[in-house]
């Protein structure tokens, strides 16, 4: 009898064991694990992310050069119909050939008038350190969406840049429409394409984004071999971004061309898994160990306890999925094996956090960057019109005046003509240096308009004090004594002004303010050069008052 109680006994302490484990086994499975691979997976998102990131970065890098060139006035007047092909090739030698290699790191340019006619198309050839019209890329083998077509429509876009195949093999390329540099822009004169063979960027991308990353080309994964399969489950389902690592290590995903379709199948390594996946892990192992010790009731407490804390673990998860912030941590006292995986998991999140600062501080600098002129170290164009926006509206709030200053160098084409445009990039950073360094205010914006032609703002200054500035830049620039034999009005490198005042008898917008500084400036070269003239803001200025200078 009394052995039979104790089988019983030790039946139910067996069952109520058995029991025990298995709702750990369950919770594990069904609660644990499932976070842990969401939290898993989109860390690797975040991964996929920041390598996508850092490859269109370098594609609107290679963009942002191509719309350089690309609104050139030198570019928009040799596309011109009847320009001679010895113009053509005389542009090509002097702006194109000799930086495309050396400073803009180009395998090819193409230049096509608004008809799509071919004026350029070189290929650069490594052994003769030259530009050649032999193996180069047809526009027509590119992606159907990679040209843009000047005489379907005038759209808005200046630029298309990404990834094409091609007949010369895979490639990085930006197609820029021709504009003149000032306003009013006319409708594009042709297209100018830049391009690079895409062998170039998976070592690029694998330094900046300090990971393994593997190119398989899409045809060749697709065709046999272990990864076969999941190149089609990624070409079938658009919806899927990426496979997760969780087989083997590697995420994989498809970079595709311009068109959406895949170029490229990539293995990218995964981190390494901060968690173990197994159903026994060592929370389950040590909780039935423990149980195997007391009641039966105190191990059904001990379980409840667990499920309890795995439920407030999922809640917390799922906030943080759903807000997509992981500023939150799951509780843990360091008492238990069971906070020693949360601790874990707030390692990851951790992790996870500080990845997404980093990827937010580098997207802040390259923000900065997009505003820098290359050449002069000042802002630009872009950076003017946001800024010029953004004072118009503090000067009308705060009821004060704000001036603008128009500056160009005299006759800066015939000093490059004479002294080359090396020289002439000499002289245009020497003056944006100088010119900086004369505004001392932290009002005081200054940004390179284009070309020759420099901007200032000058929030809270009346006219006659922004003339006083303006001359004080223009004394500035003729003491630096820069030897200039081709200028018609002094023998060194000059500059002239044109200043406009806001008032507060209406509000003004960008283009009254450019345009009547515009005009100043137009009147100050009119009037001799090496002068400052002052305008009142005119309103809805005429666009007609834009003019080619010197």
């Amino acid at each position: 009898m009394r052995r039979n109680l104790t089988n019983k006994l030790f039946i139910i302490l067996l069952s109520g064991l058995a029991c025990l484990l298995l709702s750990e086994i369950i919770t594990r499975r069904f609660l644990e694990l499932p976070a842990l691979h969401e939290l898993e997976y989109q860390s690797e998102g975040k991964d996929v992310a920041r390598v996508q990131f850092l490859l269109r970065h370098v594609i609107d890098d290679f963009g942002v050069t191509t719309t350089e060139y690309g609104s050139w006035d030198d570019t928009y007047r040799v596309v011109q119909p009847g320009t001679h092909p010895a113009d053509v090739a005389y542009f090509a030698n002097v702006n194109l050939y000799a930086l495309g290699h050396s400073r803009l790191k180009l395998d090819g340019i193409i230049l096509m008038d608004r008809d799509g006619r071919v004026l350029i198309n070189a290929a650069y050839d490594p052994q003769a350190d030259s530009f050649a019209s032999t193996q180069t890329l047809d526009p027509a083998s590119l992606a159907h969406s990679a040209l843009i077509r000047p005489r379907t429509s005038r759209e808005p876009e200046l630029i298309n840049a990404g990834l094409s195949n091609s007949n010369v093999g895979p490639v990085m390329f930006a197609a820029s429409r021709v504009l003149p540099s000032l306003p009013p822009y006319p409708e594009s004169a042709g297209t100018l394409i830049f391009w690079r063979h895409f062998y170039e960027i998976p070592a690029m991308l694998n330094g900046g984004a300090r990971t393994s990353l593997e190119f398989i080309p899409f045809e060749t994964a697709r065709a046999a071999g272990a990864e076969k399969d999941n190149t089609l489950e990624l070409a079938l389902n658009p919806e899927t971004k990426y496979l997760p690592s969780h087989k083997d290590g590697y995420i994989r995903w498809l970079l595709r061309d311009v068109d959406g379709s895949p170029l490229f199948l990539i293995r990218q390594q995964a981190k390494e898994r901060l968690y173990n996946d197994g159903l026994l892990s060592q929370t389950v192992i040590v909780g039935f160990g423990f149980s195997a010790l007391v009641l039966l009731i105190a191990g059904l407490v001990f379980c409840r306890s667990i499920i309890g804390r795995l439920q407030r673990t999922q809640v917390i998860i799922a906030e943080i999925m759903k807000s997509g912030k992981f500023d939150k941590r799951l509780h843990s006292a360091h008492e238990d094996e069971l906070d020693s995986l949360f601790e874990r998991i707030n390692q990851l999140l951790g992790h996870i956090e500080e990845q997404d600062a980093r990827l937010r501080t580098r997207n802040q600098h390259l923000e900065v960057l997009s505003e820098e002129d290359p050449l002069t170290g000042i802002p630009n164009r872009r950076y003017l019109d946001r800024t010029l926006d953004q004072c118009l509206r503090q000067s009308a709030r705060m009821n004060r005046p704000m001036s603008f200053l128009m500056v160009d160098v005299d006759c800066f084409k015939a000093f490059n003509d004479r002294y080359g445009h090396q020289e002439g990039d000499a002289v245009l950073k020497q003056v944006a240096h100088t010119l900086r360094n004369q505004l001392h205010r932290a009002t005081d914006h200054i940004a390179r308009y284009g070309g020759e032609e420099f901007s200032v703002i000058l929030l809270d200054t009346p006219n006659y004090n922004a003339i006083g500035v303006a001359e004080s830049l223009r004394a500035a620039i003729e003491n630096l004594d820069i030897r200039n034999e081709v200028s018609n009005c002094s023998d060194v490198v000059t500059v002239s002004i044109g200043v406009t005042t806001t008032t507060d008898a209406e509000p003004v917008g960008v283009t009254d303010v450019i345009l009547s500084a515009d005009k100043a400036l137009y009147r100050a070269k009119e009037t001799g050069r090496n002068r400052v003239c002052s305008q009142p803001i005119m309103m809805q200025a005429s666009s007609g008052d834009a003019r080619a200078r010197a």
